[in-house]
Formats: structure tokens, C-alpha cells, sequence
């Protein structure tokens, strides 16, 4: 008669032959069974998952410290924009950048998205909407207006939204977006609502920009969302329409940046109004009085800003000394720093 055979692979390190005698082989078993059980029922173990094998306890302690190298290296990434923002386990946002999407009038829309590592959403943060021009779209816009870094730099939240066909429904500029009458105003609106759902928005602190036909767009969002925005900084771009169709809600404050030799919008007017105009049409709708308020700043450059305007609201253009692209053709002023500095800190809903 055979024994028993060893095997550290068998169930409970026993292997039986068919020529082990039934009454040991049931021996063993109800021994084996009544081990299992016991193992159970130890005290602070409900089931078998509880119990953690020694080779899962080495790992634990292997991938423990790495812990402490991958933290800061994503945290890293997300100060400048490389690792994606998520929602949390409460549904709010973390520092980081993606891209969102919703559903306005039955077209999906896009925007990016730019959370500072200084977010925590324990305290509500400004928020900035910062428009790309025509032909261009808003990841080009991210990388070239300075408010990405201006963002990590002082603790608000940066959208650029995307425009349909990369173009926006302005005042009579530009492209699809415009021939096909696109409801931008309400997309606008909805990426506001959207942040403000799933992050830690201060509603008095919302601002608009943007550049070219984004600009076009600042205008006309401050024209009809004044509800909403508290301060607007067009850049490259006038408003191009009258006082009598431009009527804000409130008066809000819209600080104009134009190139003095940009020759696609220029700056004296043409297929467009002109910057200056654009100005004084700003400061009648504001209901400004007195002089203006003059920055010199190199050459014939300077900001002029009249200050003096109905509910605390300024009217200001500053001509640079550059073509379009306004923020890097010119060494005058840092426009994401003036328009934080001077444009949207100071100035908030009523």
C-alpha cells in the first residue's frame, strides 16, 4: 500500500494516489477542513481576502517609498500644465489641464481647461476665459497670451474655449462662426457654469479676454453678459459697432490692447473700426466724464484710461508698439500682467 505523497503545489501540501486507503484519505481531509476553518475564523479576519500573504506585505513595503518620488514629480507637471486635471473623489477640480466638453443647442463644444497648483477649493478663486482669434484655436491661444503662467503665478483658473470652425460670432468677424450665426454667447455662458459646478468659482470675479476675433468676441460678451463678467481686455480688436447696440446689462469696465503698426485689424480703422473710436464708444456706454488718464510707455506708445465712469466701471486702450499678435510683438508691457495688475484684480461684480 502507497503512502501519502508530499507536494508543495497540492492542496494543503498533501497529494493522494488512487492506492491511498479511503479512511486516511478522509483523515486528512477533515483535518485539512477544520484548518481552513479555524484560519476564518481568527480574530479580525470576516474572509479569506483579509488574510494577507507575506509575499503581498514585501511589495507593500517595496512600492511604499516610491510614493515619495512620483508625488512631487506629477505635482511638478501639473504647475506647468502637463498632467491632466481630474475631478476628485468629491467631484471637484485638481491642479492640472484637460479638455472638457459640453453639449450647447445640440453641437458639442469644446474648452481647455488650466487649474493652478495653488487650487485646493477650499477658498472660491477668480476665474479668466481667455478667446483665441480666427483660424487659430485655443491650445495655440494657451501657449501664447501668458495667462497659463499668470495663472499658476497668482491662484485663478484659466478656460480657453474653442470656437466653431476656430472662429467666434462677434460683431461682424469672422468665419463660420459668424456666417452661421453660432450661438457663442450661450457657449460662453455654459463653459462659466460648467467650472463653476465643478470647482470653487468666485462668481464676482469672472473676466473675459482674448485675442483677434477673440477680442472681437471680449467686446461682445461684455456688450451682453455683463451680468457675469466683471471686467473684459480685448486684444487686437475693436468693439466695431455703435453704443445703441451695445447694451450692457451694467457698466463694465473694457481695457482695449492695439497695435499701433497691425496691419490684419489696423489700428486707424478701415474694414473695422478704429481702436480710438472704439474707445470713445466704450466710454459713452460706461457713461465716463473728465479726461483720460495717461501711462506714457516707450515711443508713441501709452494706456489711456478714462476712470472717471458710471457704477466704478473704466474705459482704457493701450496702443503698443506692434502688429497684431500683440503679445509678443512689442517689449512696452506684459499684457497678462496689466490686465490682472490693472484690468481684473481691481474690479469685481457689484
Amino acid at each position: 500500500m502507497l503512502t501519502v505523497k508530499e507536494d508543495a503545489q497540492a492542496t494543503g501540501g498533501t497529494l493522494f494516489t488512487e492506492e491511498t486507503p479511503m479512511r486516511t484519505v478522509k483523515s486528512i481531509k477533515n483535518r485539512l477542513s477544520r484548518r481552513d476553518s479555524d484560519d476564518r475564523q481568527a480574530p479580525g479576519l470576516r474572509d479569506e481576502s483579509q488574510a494577507v500573504k507575506p509575499y503581498r506585505r514585501f511589495a507593500g513595503r517595496l512600492l511604499a517609498p516610491l510614493g515619495f518620488i512620483i508625488l512631487p514629480v506629477i505635482a511638478s507637471l501639473a504647475a506647468w500644465g502637463l498632467w491632466p486635471a481630474a475631478a476628485s473623489s468629491q467631484g471637484g477640480l485638481v491642479p492640472g489641464e484637460t479638455t472638457m466638453s459640453i453639449t450647447i443647442g445640440g453641437r458639442n463644444r469644446t474648452f481647455l481647461l488650466h487649474v493652478p497648483p495653488s487650487y485646493t477649493g477650499l477658498v472660491p478663486v477668480p476665474l479668466v476665459l481667455d478667446l483665441h482669434g480666427f483660424t487659430s484655436n485655443n491650445s495655440q491661444q494657451a501657449g501664447l497670451s501668458g495667462f497659463r503662467e499668470k495663472s499658476n503665478a497668482v491662484g485663478f483658473i484659466v478656460a480657453w474655449p474653442q470656437g466653431v470652425g476656430n472662429s467666434w460670432n462677434a460683431f461682424g468677424c469672422c468665419g463660420t462662426a459668424d456666417s452661421q450665426n453660432i450661438d457663442d454667447p450661450a457657449f460662453l455662458r455654459a463653459v462659466v457654469g460648467r467650472i463653476s459646478q465643478l470647482g470653487s468659482i468666485d462668481p464676482k470675479r469672472v473676466y473675459i479676454t482674448g485675442l483677434s476675433n477673440g477680442g472681437f468676441m471680449t467686446h461682445r460678451m461684455a456688450c451682453v453678459a455683463a451680468d457675469i463678467f466683471a471686467a473684459a481686455a480685448p486684444v487686437s480688436a475693436p468693439l466695431n459697432t455703435s453704443a445703441s447696440t451695445c447694451r450692457p446689462s451694467r457698466p463694465i469696465t473694457v481695457v482695449a490692447f492695439h497695435g499701433l503698426n497691425d496691419r490684419i485689424v489696423p489700428y486707424n480703422g478701415g474694414l473695422f473700426q478704429s481702436a480710438q473710436t472704439s474707445l470713445t464708444t466704450w466710454a459713452s456706454i460706461d457713461g465716463c466724464v473728465g479726461g483720460r488718464t495717461v501711462f506714457d510707455l516707450p515711443g508713441p506708445a501709452m494706456c489711456e484710461t478714462f476712470k472717471t465712469c458710471n457704477g466704478m466701471s473704466e474705459a482704457g486702450l493701450c496702443s503698443l508698439n506692434s502688429g497684431h499678435i500683440a503679445y509678443t510683438g512689442q517689449t512696452d508691457l506684459n499684457i497678462a500682467d496689466y490686465v490682472w495688475n490693472n484690468v481684473f484684480s481691481p474690479h469685481t461684480l457689484p
